[in-house]
């Protein structure tokens, strides 16, 4: 299939790295985790994530959080994005 044309307000979405930038930038005191910012940014439930095995997610969030691990990778290389382990989670801060 050949893309003709494609809806501007389609294109004005905004995607899931400039949340997950948006997010850490808004709140320069704080660190997140993978799973805080798909809490905050996406509103996914804590229950939904908390303590539960990755296969046994709801269809879509593997992939979101994958993206959003993509997405601070990317930025980490910017170096607009700092991380650090913080007992067994990885968290990230925005620095610019």
């Amino acid at each position: 299939m050949i893309k003709i044309k494609v809806p501007v307000k389609d294109l004005e979405k905004e995607d899931v790295c400039s949340k997950v930038e948006g997010i850490l930038k808004k709140d320069q005191e704080n660190a997140y985790t993978v799973g805080g910012l798909m809490v905050e940014a996406f509103g996914v439930k804590k229950e939904e994530i908390k303590s539960k095995a990755f296969g046994s997610w709801k269809k879509g969030l593997p992939t979101l959080y994958s993206r959003i691990t993509r997405c601070l990778k990317k930025l980490e290389s910017t170096g607009k994005v700092k991380f650090r382990k913080h007992g067994r989670a990885w968290v990230y801060w925005y620095v610019g």
